[in-house]
């Protein structure tokens, strides 16, 4: 599914099934229940474990994750869930996969931040539609709130709108959130050679690709083992964007106005209305 301006991609999954595959099929097998209460708290401690490991005490994003997979009222039910799909030997080795899973820092890090963004972002966008406010010429023309875009590109996509880019989807790669990308409808991007520089100084390295709907501009790490946490994220967009230069006006031969998009713009026709009436 495709994550328009607006990022309300499919990431709602959070991840806690780690990449275990689930055979549905499989019979429910019979483990007491003090068996299976053991193994949720080896996978809780798996995930404290790690986070002690990955993050400072007041990193914020560690409190979010232990709260989620851990302190969460709800999260033993979750478990259970989980396990009951489960033959016996998954089930043993269900925290160990956990550990497993979180051994690559950067994805899972990236991981947790997109995750949580995205629920930022829905709670952003049932708040807007419950108390919509008028957009301002910028969002009218983007077709979106700027709250609806993540923080690490909210301002990166004001900057290409005002220099001619016409941007539609951004932020947090859904197959691989150590990448940010950036998708314009523009045909032609050219990358300065002193650009390019810039950023392999910040560690990433730029990459274009042209399509016959659309333009992607991925920003990925040079080092793969590197963590680009999302604050330095917005710094390096925001330095990409102000050396970008002025956009080529042609855009691609099958440009495809998201329906959301046009949603949006169609409320704020009403709004107007109502507000001059």
């Amino acid at each position: 599914m495709e994550k328009y301006e607006n990022n309300l991609g499919d990431q709602r999954d959070s991840g806690m099934e780690s990449n275990i595959d689930i055979d549905e099929s499989k019979e429910e097998q019979e483990m007491s229940p003090e068996e299976i209460a053991q193994i949720i708290e080896q996978t809780k401690d798996a995930y404290r474990q790690a986070v002690d490991a990955m993050f400072e005490d007041d990193d914020p994003l560690k409190q979010k994750i232990l709260d989620y997979f851990v302190n969460r009222e709800d999260v033993n039910n979750e478990y259970e869930f989980i396990l009951a799909k489960l033959s016996d030997t998954e089930k043993e080795a269900y925290p160990d996969t956990i550990r497993e899973s979180l051994k690559n820092a950067p994805l899972f890090i990236n991981k947790m931040e997109r995750y949580f963004t995205t629920q930022d972002v829905y709670a952003n966008e049932k708040e807007m539609k419950i108390h919509p406010r008028p957009a301002t010429e910028q969002e009218y023309e983007l077709g979106a709130y700027a709250e609806f875009l993540e923080p690490q590109v909210r301002d990166a996509v004001f900057t290409m709108s005002e220099k001619g880019y016409k941007t539609f989807q951004s932020g947090f790669k859904e197959n691989n959130p150590t990448e940010q990308f950036m998708d314009v409808y523009n045909k032609h991007i050219k990358i300065p050679d002193s650009l390019e520089d810039q950023m392999s100084a910040a560690g990433v390295r730029v990459v274009v690709e042209n399509f016959d709907d659309r333009t992607t501009v991925t920003l990925t790490p040079e080092n793969p083992d590197q963590v680009i946490r999302q604050e330095k994220w917005k710094e390096i967009w925001d330095q990409f964007t102000a050396a970008l230069p002025d956009a080529d006006p042609e855009l691609v031969e099958n440009m495809s106005v998201p329906n959301l998009h046009d949603d949006f713009r169609k409320t704020q026709d009403i709004l107007k209305k109502i507000e001059n009436s």
